[in-house]
């Protein structure tokens, strides 16, 4: 079997990674990794993630708000 998550890049509190889906596919993962947060999105590709990833405003405050990079 190959890897179950394997993060490819974050914005703010998301972080993306290629994983296999709920159906056993290989797609792509949206989560959001503030406490208590809950959100996450799974998509076949990787704009589609990327979008969603960018657009989640979580209102939950996050040790990541106001870190760069």
């Amino acid at each position: 079997m190959g890897f179950l998550f394997q993060r490819l890049v974050r914005y703010g509190p998301v972080e993306i990674g290629r994983a296999l889906t709920k159906s056993g596919d290989k797609g792509y993962i949206a989560s959001c990794t503030a406490d208590q947060c809950g959100w996450s999105a799974e998509y076949t590709t990787y704009g589609a993630v990327c979008i969603a990833a960018k657009g989640h405003r979580c209102r939950i405050t996050s040790k990541y708000e106001n870190r760069k990079g």
